[in-house]
C-alpha cells in the first residue's frame, strides 16, 4: 500500500566520496591551529607527551630542588615586575604587577623543537603551582604558560591588576605613612623565591609611592606613601595659630575687647574641632587643637581674674595761669597686693610757653598746648598704650585742672601672659620635634 519509487531515479543520486571531506577537515584543522598558536609539529609533540602525562604529579628534576638550614624544598624562582602604583583615594591604591614563575619539567622535553612557544592551557594543562593572592584581585587571574622544549623549562606569567586598601597608624594623622600589603603565596609546600624585581613605573609613581619586596616568611610587596598634609596645614594648623596670636595681642586692649576676642576665638577653635575625621583614636591633629584651645582658655581666665590695667603715671596740670603742674603717686585699679604698685620718680620741672592777653591767661590756647606737650612727654617717657584725660573740679571756686593718667598692664598679668606664651612655645617646639622624629 506504500508509494513505490523508481529504481532508476534512486540510482541517479550522486554518491559522496570520502576524499571530498579532506579539504574541509584540513581547513578546520588549520583554523584551530592558527587560533591556538601552535604549529602542527608542536601540537603533535604535545599530544604525544600528554598522552601519558599526569597533571597531579609534580616534576622531580633536581634543578628545582634547593637545600638550606631549614630543609629541602621545591623552589620556584619568581621575578616581579611593578608596572603601576597610583593612589586613587585617601586610603586606596591601584596597582599593576607582573609575576613570572620559572621551574623545569623534564617530562615536557621535546627534542624535535627548539623555539619557545605558548602552551594553550585549555588543551594542555601541565602541573603548575597554585598561586593565591591576598587581597584577592577584582578580576580572575588568567596565567600564560610558555615552554622551552629543548630544556623543559616552564615560565608562567601572572598579571595582577586591582585596587588595594591601605592602613596606617591613626595617631600620626595627618602625618601618617600609608602601607599597602600585597601578599602572594603558593598553596602547596613549594617555596617561592624572589630572584629579581624590576621597577617599570612612571616617574610620578616612583616619586610618590615607594615599594619593598620580601620573600620570607611569605612573598609580599609593601607599597608605602605619605598623603599630602598641606591642605590640613592651611585649613587647621595655620588658622589656629593665628587665632591664638590674635587673642594674645588683644590683651593690650580694653577688657571688653579682650573678652570678646577670646570668646570668639574659642568658638572658632570648636568649629575646627568639628571638622575632624570620624575616628575614635586621638591623633596629632587633635593634640594640636586641644593644646591651642587650652592655652586660649588660660588667656580668658587671666582676663577675668587679674587686673587688666593699672595707673602708672598721674598728672594734674594747672591751667589757671601759673603754668605749673604737679604729680601725684600712681594708683592701682583692683590690685590686692603691692606687686603692681610703682611710684613715679620725680622728673625735672618743665615749663611751657603760654599766650597771655591783657595779663590774663588764655585757657584755650595755652592750656591746649600745655596739655598736648605733657601728653606727648608721658607717652614717650613711659611707652604706655593709652592716655585718659578729664576735667576735675575739686571745689566750686577752685580753678579747672586737666587730669592726665597713663595706664599699662599690671605686673601680675604680665607674668601670667609670659608663662602662657612660654608654655605654648614649648609645646610647639616639642610638637615639631615629634613630627621630625616619627617615621
Amino acid at each position: 500500500g506504500g508509494k513505490c519509487h523508481d529504481p532508476a531515479a534512486i540510482r541517479t543520486v550522486p554518491q559522496m566520496r570520502p576524499t571530498a571531506l579532506l579539504p574541509v577537515l584540513g581547513l578546520l584543522y588549520w583554523t584551530a591551529t592558527i587560533c591556538s598558536g601552535l604549529t602542527i609539529v608542536e601540537r603533535n609533540e604535545l599530544s604525544r607527551k600528554f598522552k601519558y602525562y599526569f597533571r597531579s604529579v609534580r616534576p622531580v628534576g633536581t634543578e628545582n630542588i634547593v637545600s638550606n638550614r631549614n630543609g629541602t624544598f621545591f623552589s620556584i624562582k619568581t621575578s616581579v615586575h611593578v608596572m603601576e602604583s597610583t593612589p586613587i583615594a585617601p586610603t586606596s591604591l591601584i596597582y599593576t604587577v607582573y609575576l613570572s614563575m620559572t621551574y623545569s619539567d623534564d617530562r615536557l622535553i621535546l627534542r624535535e623543537l627548539t623555539d619557545r612557544f605558548e602552551v594553550p592551557l585549555s588543551e594542555f594543562d601541565p602541573w603548575r603551582p597554585r598561586l593565591s593572592v591576598s587581597p584577592p584581585p577584582d578580576h580572575p587571574v588568567e596565567p600564560s604558560l610558555f615552554l622551552a622544549p629543548n630544556t623543559g623549562q616552564i615560565t608562567i606569567f601572572y598579571k595582577l591588576k586591582s585596587t588595594i586598601g591601605c592602613t596606617s597608624r591613626s595617631w600620626k594623622h595627618p602625618f601618617e605613612t600609608l602601607t599597602c600589603t600585597l601578599r602572594f603565596d603558593n598553596q602547596g609546600d613549594e617555596l617561592i623565591t624572589i630572584s629579581e624585581h624590576w621597577d617599570l613605573r612612571s616617574e610620578s609613581d616612583v616619586d610618590l609611592v615607594a615599594f619593598e619586596i620580601t620573600d620570607l616568611p611569605s612573598p609580599l610587596i609593601l607599597f608605602s606613601y605619605s598623603p599630602s598634609w598641606l591642605p590640613t596645614l592651611v585649613s587647621i594648623y595655620l588658622p589656629s595659630a593665628i587665632i591664638f596670636a590674635v587673642v594674645f595681642f588683644a590683651q593690650w586692649k580694653r577688657r571688653k575687647v579682650q573678652v570678646a576676642v577670646t570668646v570668639t576665638a574659642l568658638i572658632c577653635l570648636m568649629i575646627l574641632f568639628s571638622r575632624r575625621d570620624d575616628t575614635k583614636a586621638v591623633n596629632l591633629l587633635d593634640l594640636w587643637l586641644c593644646a591651642t584651645f587650652m592655652h586660649t582658655v588660660l588667656l580668658l581666665v587671666i582676663d577675668l581674674t587679674l587686673p587688666s590695667r593699672r595707673i602708672r603715671y598721674t598728672l594734674m596740670l594747672d591751667v589757671d595761669g601759673n603754668g605749673e603742674y604737679r604729680r601725684v603717686p600712681s594708683v592701682d585699679r583692683g590690685a590686692s597686693t603691692s606687686l603692681d604698685r610703682e611710684m613715679s620718680s620725680p622728673s625735672p620741672r618743665t615749663s611751657f610757653s603760654q599766650a597771655r592777653t591783657a595779663e590774663k591767661y588764655s585757657p584755650v590756647l595755652g592750656g591746649q598746648r600745655a596739655f598736648l606737650a605733657v601728653q606727648k612727654y608721658a607717652v614717650k617717657r613711659f611707652g604706655t598704650n593709652s592716655v585718659e584725660t578729664k576735667l576735675v573740679n575739686e571745689k566750686s571756686d577752685a580753678p579747672i585742672h586737666r587730669h592726665i593718667q597713663t595706664s599699662t598692664i599690671g605686673m601680675r598679668k604680665r607674668v601670667a601672659l609670659a608663662v602662657v606664651l612660654s608654655s605654648y612655645l614649648l609645646f610647639c617646639l616639642i610638637y615639631f620635634f615629634i613630627l621630625a622624629s616619627i617615621d
